[in-house]
């Protein structure tokens, strides 16, 4: 018996995406392949700047203090059979929901199936979303607290005008301690939670932005 479950309807999928899982032609006619090898054979008649996007990349992710496991996969791009998957999010409070989590674990995953099936380098990429603008989307996050109570997490102190989030920094530091202690008291201490305190600590500070700060957090698990 699978213990899979298939995506239906009744669990909140759309039309256009349980028809594009099916292969119905009404899904299909909106996109130029009909699989990831013709998209790659695509990509193929397409002359990149491949060293100025690694250049750039590499700079971004020195920024976030990235593993050599990402300076290596951004160096592999430099291959001209070199593809990408992408996948990404905003800017979350203490790395925003945990779909975020899964979001980036499913990509990297996907990467190596797809560079099995391909048979050339697939580099997974995961972009933030910093042109966002809205404050109130990004500044807050939900965790179960102990008592198993959905608790909000929040730094409350907007920017003086709007701003995207790659340029709010955390500059009211009494308001992201006191987000950071609202964590802290909702989760408790347990084998684990120190060492995330810790990666918190270490990205959430007076001198990073929404941005910054995600991207350090998220560098920091992989």
């Amino acid at each position: 018996m699978s213990n899979l479950i298939a995506p239906s309807k009744a669990l909140g999928y759309s039309n256009i995406f349980l028809d594009f899982l099916a292969r119905e032609v009404s899904a299909m006619n909106f996109y130029p392949a009909a699989d990831v090898s013709q998209v790659a054979g695509q990509i193929d008649s397409v002359r990149y700047h491949r060293r100025q996007i690694t250049e750039i990349l590499t700079a971004q992710n020195r920024l976030y203090g990235a593993t050599d496991k990402t300076f290596r996969n951004i160096e592999r791009l430099t291959d001209d059979k070199a593809v990408c998957i992408f996948a990404g999010q905003q800017a979350g409070l203490f790395g925003g929901p945990l779909l975020v989590v899964y979001k980036a674990l499913s990509l990297v995953k996907a990467a190596e199936a797809y560079e099995a099936e391909l048979k050339r380098p697939v580099v997974p990429i995961f972009w933030i979303a910093g042109d966002d603008h809205d404050f109130e989307e990004v500044n807050h996050t939900w965790v179960l607290s102990r008592s198993s109570e959905l608790t909000r997490i929040a730094y409350e102190t907007p920017p003086a005008v709007e701003l995207p989030t790659s340029e709010i920094k955390f500059a009211d530091k009494a308001e992201l301690d006191k987000a950071k202690d609202m964590l802290k008291q909702a989760l408790g201490d347990t084998d684990f939670t120190g060492s995330l305190y810790d990666l918190i600590d270490a990205a959430y500070t007076t001198n990073d932005t929404f941005v910054s700060a995600f991207g350090k957090l998220m560098a920091s698990l992989t």
